[in-house]
């Protein structure tokens, strides 16, 4: 399943939110989470690669570059945790950016989030 929420306007300037793992940039994803986040530092390879696996990605994109990450654990008819979530640190400031990685929210599928 590939979803891509994304405006014209989004896209113009160079955002990207998709649901296609072969997107995802695991490098970027192991990174944080082990290094930089609270909840997963130190977090095994294989772990987090079957998290990934089982779970509905959101790769936040720009300029082709992953610069965020939130997955969704669900049952797929009602109920949906999010988890994850981060945007790079240089990103964080940006408006675009910020609206962009809501929409992971609004398009959980088969969820009402």
């Amino acid at each position: 399943m590939k979803v891509i929420m994304n405006d014209q306007a989004f896209l113009d300037k160079g955002f990207l939110v998709s649901t296609d793992k072969s997107l995802l940039d695991f490098n970027v994803i192991y990174s944080y989470l082990d290094k930089e986040s609270y909840w997963a530092k130190g977090i095994p390879v294989e772990k987090l690669k079957k998290a990934i696996e089982h779970s509905i990605c959101f790769g936040v994109y720009h300029d082709k570059k992953q610069i965020g990450f939130a997955r969704a654990i669900t049952d797929q008819a009602v109920f949906a945790y999010i988890a994850d979530v981060f945007i790079l640190p240089e990103f964080r400031k940006n408006r675009d950016c910020r609206n962009g990685s809501y929409k992971l929210f609004e398009t959980t599928p088969n969820c009402k989030v």
